[in-house]
């Protein structure tokens, strides 16, 4: 079996439910829809990156995050933006679209001021302080530029209005380490063909509806 590349949100999901995320992401038995919420998360990170390589103006449901993003500018460096990153099973840096890519991402705003760099992740949903995805970025971030010594990050949350934690994102050792775990775990289930559901808190909002432990029905009624 196929698996697909190793991204933070396949195994975000597959850490969540690994029944889930074989119908999400391997067999793709659920179709894509285009839900409200992800057409607004594609406006604000174009929003945001227009404001922050351009210079313009946020539009008027972004205004909130204008302090910040001034912050931003202000700090009088080059500011890229969605930059995407891929790296080979061995730890080494390639292109996201290399035949030897084994996982990547996009980090949404690295600022990058070697020996430190500084990475920000829009979030438009509800605040939840998940650190491993940053962890991601950074350990990308670092095999591109392996000369980077400190790299920190935080979540912008566009419900509040404001900057979630600061995170020290130098664990790339340990990082490496839980992405080749949940490699192998996937590929263990992929090789038997038994993908296990984890019921969870999440069960409610899952769109595998052959589940038994899928309560979506039941909550919107």
């Amino acid at each position: 079996m196929m698996l697909p590349i190793g991204t933070f949100t396949l195994y975000h999901a597959f850490e969540n439910c690994p029944h889930k995320a074989y119908h999400l992401y391997v067999a793709k038995t659920v179709p894509w829809v285009d839900t409200p919420e992800k057409v607004w998360g594609n406006y604000v990170h174009k929003g945001m990156e227009m404001r922050l390589r351009n210079g313009v103006e946020l539009a008027e449901d972004l205004r909130a995050a204008e302090p910040f993003a001034a912050t931003l500018v202000g700090l009088g460096v080059e500011i890229e933006t969605e930059l995407y990153i891929g790296m080979t099973e061995k730890g080494e840096h390639c292109t996201p679209r290399d035949d030897r890519v084994w996982f990547r991402g996009k980090i949404d705003v690295p600022i990058i001021q070697p020996p430190g760099a500084w990475l920000i992740d829009w979030k438009t949903g509800k605040p939840r302080e998940e650190p491993f995805e940053l962890e991601t970025h950074a350990l990308l971030l670092k095999c591109m530029h392996p000369e980077l010594e400190n790299i920190v990050g935080n979540f912008y949350w566009f419900q509040t209005g404001k900057p979630g934690l600061r995170y020290s994102l130098n664990y790339h050792a340990r990082t490496f380490a839980k992405l080749q775990a949940l490699r192998t775990e996937m590929e263990g289930y992929a090789n038997s063909g038994h993908w296990p559901k984890r019921k969870n808190p999440l069960c409610g909002w899952c769109d595998v509806m052959s589940c038994e432990h899928n309560t979506s029905a039941k909550r919107k009624s």
